[in-house]
């Protein structure tokens, strides 16, 4: 009987602290998700040979974080899948809007972050506008998608101008 009342394809294991300690991933407040990407983020880090980062604590101490890459390696662009989205990362952040939100060192050396997982999945569509249409067309099921014209960045700071934009829409002008 308990055994039909486990979902396992739904539920993160718990992890005990002993074991994030090891990889210098325990965060005392973070949530199960959160310690589990940290922990597989850590690991894919020590996987592809490189060095652990750190965070700044609110008494300006510093601490290893499994989960960071090293000043050197996030300089170099390792949070990305690829240089040339690097490269477009670096570009947007130097001409990003007056106001926008782009922390540049959680974008290069923070892996559990989403602004470099955006970078990945869309920078490919802004090098090769084709392979940005057919994938959208396969998105928007249903929808044609012609052509992408182009791929911008949306990083607002103004919280209440985004309410009612907060999913992608294909454009029909």
């Amino acid at each position: 009987m308990l055994a039909s009342l486990r979902q396992p394809d739904r539920q993160l294991p718990l992890i005990s602290p002993a074991l994030l300690k090891s990889y210098d991933v325990h965060e005392k407040y973070d949530t199960r998700f959160r310690s589990c990407a940290r922990l597989l983020q850590a690991l894919w880090r020590e996987a592809h040979g490189l060095p652990m980062g750190s965070k700044t604590n609110n008494r300006a101490r510093k601490k290893r974080l499994g989960s960071r890459l090293a000043a050197e390696a996030a300089d170099h662009g390792r949070n990305f899948l690829k240089p040339t989205v690097a490269d477009i990362a670096a570009l947007e952040v130097t001409y990003q809007e007056r106001g926008a939100l782009i922390d540049r060192n959680r974008l290069f050396g923070n892996l559990l972050s989403s602004t470099p997982l955006a970078f990945n999945l869309a920078a490919p569509w802004r090098m090769d506008p084709k392979l940005g249409s057919r994938t959208t067309s396969h998105h928007f099921q249903g929808e044609s998608v012609e052509r992408v014209c182009c791929v911008s960045r949306a990083f607002e700071s103004d919280f209440a101008f985004t309410q009612g934009f907060n999913r992608a829409q294909p454009y029909r002008g």
